[in-house]
């Protein structure tokens, strides 16, 4: 169970016009630069498959160079038992309460059509707060898809920044992150499962772009596909705004003190937080970095 909310949070943090612009043979990494300092930001897919791999030469090159890696959380530090514990706190109702008496009679009915497609009881979330059961099923519909955290591109770097004894800093902590769920109000969360439970073959096809858009270097397809929600529904702005926006503003300002002109610093974020007007790359460039987008060395 542990290791199934750390995965549904991930996704959930992945759940993923850049102002530059962009050509064909490009990587999902941006290098930015101000006097001697220079910053290496890589977009990650939280969960992905072998596929991946290896990566191209421009990517591994970049992280080679550089002297630190920062990601958003080092989940390989994550103390298990206190993270469960706050789940159990944050995720759960208490015992004579369920999610059925803060969501729609019709949004139960779907959550109930969804398990039975599966072959399992909706008692399995029945105590679970929205948020929490939308993490549960936007990993198992990422699962259908062969897509797994442990191949996640954070997790690539993580693994390879331990096994080389490379320091590995952090901008945010995993309870800082679940308590950003949890902080939603009903109706947010609510719609948040919804958008997961339905027309669901159309959201495969969405999350397969966004693997295909991170692969060819596609900043401007990736970017489309991640907040199209938000251009057709401009009510769930307050999703985007804690998901993404705020946070990419506190991100930028860690980022930009990091920046040393000692070594480069290599910083790996979900690749939604990198693009648009409110993205970190154009954040950064703000706060007078010159960036621009890496070409690939294939």
């Amino acid at each position: 169970m542990k290791r199934s909310f750390l995965a549904a949070l991930a996704v959930a943090l992945f759940i993923f016009q850049s102002p530059l612009a962009l050509a064909a043979g490009k990587v999902f990494l941006w290098k930015g630069v101000s006097g001697q300092s220079t910053v290496y930001l890589m977009g990650s897919i939280h969960m992905a498959d072998k596929s991946f791999y290896p990566m191209d030469p421009a990517i591994e090159s970049a992280f080679a160079e550089s002297g630190r890696l920062v990601v958003e959380v080092d989940v390989t530090t994550v103390n298990q038992e206190q993270i469960l514990s706050l789940m159990m706190k944050k995720g759960f109702y208490e015992a004579d309460d369920s999610i059925e008496n803060h969501i729609a009679a019709s949004t139960f009915r779907s959550l109930e059509d969804y398990f039975g497609q599966m072959g399992l009881p909706v008692e399995m979330v029945s105590r679970m707060k929205p948020w929490a059961a939308y993490m549960m099923v936007e990993q198992t519909e990422l699962g259908k898809l062969g897509l797994d955290p442990a191949l996640g591109v954070d997790m690539h770097f993580i693994n390879q920044a331990k096994k080389i004894g490379k320091p590995v800093g952090e901008l945010e902590t995993i309870e800082s992150q679940m308590e950003l769920l949890a902080g939603f109000d009903d109706s947010v969360q609510e719609g948040l499962m919804i958008s997961s439970l339905g027309e669901r073959e159309k959201r495969q096809e969405s999350i397969r772009g966004m693997v295909a858009a991170w692969k060819a270097g596609d900043a401007k397809k990736m970017e489309s596909l991640l907040f199209e929600p938000l251009y057709s529904n401009p009510s769930i702005y307050p999703v985007y705004e804690g998901m993404f926006f705020a946070r990419n503003a506190v991100m930028t300002e860690k980022i930009a003190k990091m920046a040393s002109p000692a070594q480069p610093v290599f910083v790996v974020v979900g690749a939604g937080h990198l693009l648009g007007e409110k993205g970190i790359v154009s954040l950064l460039m703000k706060k007078g970095f010159v960036v621009y987008q890496i070409p690939s060395a294939k």
